[in-house]
């Protein structure tokens, strides 16, 4: 198969500090090692860095021929223009891994795949959209605090979490003065926290549950994904919170998390491939979001899974192809 791998070009602003763009440094390496791995397994391939105008790439290729694993998490540094670019493959007849457009529109806007969530009757932590800082809704504290539209932590520090109205308050002044958007509030679910990967598209399979370790974070209040936890590799934080996999987890906690997994990907359109991000209270799974087009870099939270699951990563990263390929025109 002819696969056209795209991928978004990373600025790198005048003065920037290399740890604020960690998370978008890595779909660089992302991008290169699926390469290699769809090379090793015989496709012809082109990787390829869009970094204005998409069209200005995807007008050399055909769609009859070519199909698009979609990198592109974002335009000029920007989350939010990620589902124009999916649209746009859409417009010029490209099939692409993942998708479709509102489904990443849906989960980057966290409130949005919320209200899926809850009218699909998901449980998800309650929450409140707070465009001012003196609008501080009446969700119950402690309360974590992020960026509306953003992925990959961006935006979630260590000290997240509020425990009063005015911790409530600066961290969502913060965000907004930071993240230049609205901050959500949400019920901080005090409890384990497991990633779980889905993929497939006419019976979605679940893989090996991840548990991310906060047993030697003291703090409970502490023990989240933030960005530090999540990208600051070779940290005395990234180093002592390992992600365990497969997660050491009674049968009847599995089959809850891997329901309420499968129910989220199809409430919310996934295709492919997903990472759905759930924490636990009392026994009781909360589906906090749901990554439609999560990170497959080797070794790596998806990719780690698939292996535990039986999949080297390259025979991981066809899957996934030959699962996006089976909706391009002709195919059997």
């Amino acid at each position: 198969m002819k696969v056209l791998v795209l991928r978004n070009h990373v600025p790198v602003p005048e003065g920037a500090d290399e740890k604020d763009l960690l998370s978008e440094l890595d779909v660089i390496r992302a991008s290169e090692g699926i390469k290699r791995a769809l090379d090793a397994r015989g496709h012809e391939t082109r990787l390829e860095v869009v970094s204005g105008n998409v069209l200005d790439v995807l007008v050399r290729y055909d769609p009859r021929e070519w199909l698009v694993f979609n990198l592109v998490e974002s335009l000029y540094g920007r989350a939010d223009l990620e589902p124009y670019v999916l649209a746009m493959y859409e417009s010029q007849g490209f099939t692409y891994t993942a998708g479709p457009a509102l489904t990443h529109y849906n989960c980057l806007h966290k409130n949005r795949a919320k209200q899926i969530f809850q009218s699909a009757g998901i449980s998800t932590p309650a929450f409140h959209v707070a465009a001012d800082a003196n609008d501080l809704g009446d969700v119950p504290l402690p309360s974590i605090v992020k960026p509306v539209a953003e992925d990959a932590s961006i935006g979630i520090p260590l000290t997240a979490v509020a425990t009063t109205r005015a911790e409530l308050r600066e961290r969502v002044d913060s965000i907004l003065r930071k993240n230049h958007q609205p901050a959500l509030i949400e019920e901080y679910i005090e409890g384990r926290e497991f990633y779980v990967g889905v993929w497939g598209n006419r019976t979605p399979e679940v893989l090996p549950l991840s548990e991310m370790d906060f047993s030697r974070i003291a703090n409970p209040l502490q023990r989240i994904s933030s960005y530090e936890v999540k990208w600051e590799e070779g940290t005395p934080l990234f180093d002592i919170t390992p992600a365990v996999c497969p997660a050491e987890v009674d049968g009847d906690l599995a089959e809850k998390a891997r329901d309420i997994t499968r129910r989220a990907y199809r409430a919310i359109g996934c295709r492919d491939y997903a990472h759905a991000d759930i924490r636990v209270r009392d026994g009781r799974p909360y589906l906090l979001e749901i990554n439609p087009a999560c990170d497959l870099s080797e070794g790596m939270g998806f990719s780690k899974q698939a292996r535990i699951a039986g999949y080297a990563y390259p025979e991981a990263i066809e899957r996934i192809v030959l699962f996006a390929g089976e909706r391009m025109a002709g195919a059997a």
